[in-house]
């Protein structure tokens, strides 16, 4: 069984999640807005206002009204239930319930519906973009489960990288591009979905290859691919071509016949001054080797040492 050495795409959780809870609650807010108008079957123009303005974290001013208006002669008062950076108008609708006019909602409340409508378009947005890196991503899992029972691994393939014209957090994408020889002798090449991760990979000289021998259609390019034992795993080896190491095996011929021939060329010269040096010398040897050894040819003992005569002592004192 191979393992996918590879996180959960939480770039697609993240934007899931984001997505989600801003369009949910920006669609409750909407919902209730305006089934609480429908509610209402009065209207009436605001007498007053207190506008509370006030500075929030970022030091943006904010409005956060309240309005007074009258009915039968009575009081009321209408908070607005959203704060915005529009000033509010003193002559501001207010709508209400005519069995219960204390329950209202202001024209303030309902212009900030419009805003309402881009924010939980621009939260759906996000939404379908997390919805779409988790889909890809279970696929990949699918694909890769189904691999890791019938596939073929092959480690440390080196590759190379084509960049796309799309951009995803300011990094370009990129897809990765291998070669591989089947048993058969057949050339494929492989490549890879478009990722946006590769600078911030280390060491990624070689990629692994995990692909289903009967369809190799069917296949998944990844760093560092775990994998047990039993698994069918193929290591990669640079092949060289035959051609390649003849042309290498004559160079190195040729290299080394060159410097045969630079060593012989200062022998043959030195031969060449030598040899009459030696032919004038040996005769002049020979002259005097030759009178040396006619003069002392008598006097080699059998070892052939030269000896010296010794002169017999005792035969001159006898004649004495």
């Amino acid at each position: 069984m191979l393992e996918r050495n590879k996180e959960s795409n939480k770039f697609g959780f993240i934007l899931t999640f984001i997505g989600l809870l801003f369009f949910v609650i920006l669609l409750v807010v909407l919902i209730n807005m305006t089934s609480k108008k429908n509610k209402m079957d009065q209207k009436t123009t605001a007498t007053s206002i207190d506008e509370n303005f006030h500075y929030d974290d970022d030091g943006s001013g904010i409005y956060s009204p309240v309005f007074y208006y009258i009915v039968n002669g009575n009081t009321y008062s209408c908070k607005a239930s959203v704060s915005s950076s529009n000033r509010p108008s003193s002559n501001t609708t207010i709508y209400y319930d005519s069995k219960n006019p204390s329950s209202c909602i202001t024209e303030y409340d309902l212009s900030t519906a419009g805003f309402l409508y881009i924010f939980i378009g621009i939260s759906g947005f996000i939404l379908a973009i997390g919805l779409y890196f988790l889909v890809k991503n279970f696929r990949i899992k699918n694909r890769f489960k189904s691999l890791s029972t019938k596939g073929k691994l092959i480690k440390g393939l080196p590759y190379t990288v084509k960049t796309t014209n799309s951009y995803l957090n300011g990094h370009q994408g990129e897809k990765i591009i291998v070669t591989y020889t089947t048993p058969s002798g057949e050339t494929k090449e492989f490549v890879g979905k478009t990722r946006y991760d590769l600078d911030n990979i280390e060491n990624t000289d070689v990629v692994d290859l995990l692909v289903d021998p009967d369809n190799y259609n069917n296949y998944y390019i990844d760093f560092d691919i775990q994998y047990t034992e039993d698994a069918p795993v193929e290591f990669y080896q640079k092949k060289t071509d035959s051609n390649s190491q003849t042309n290498d095996s004559k160079t190195v011929l040729q290299e080394n016949q060159n410097v045969e021939q630079q060593i012989q060329e200062p022998v043959q010269n030195v031969q060449q001054n030598v040899e009459p040096v030696v032919q004038n010398v040996v005769p002049q040897v020979q002259s005097v080797q030759q009178p040396i050894q006619e003069q002392n040819t008598n006097s080699l003992d059998d070892f052939g040492f030269y000896t010296t005569p010794v002169e017999n002592t005792n035969n001159k004192t006898d004649n004495q």
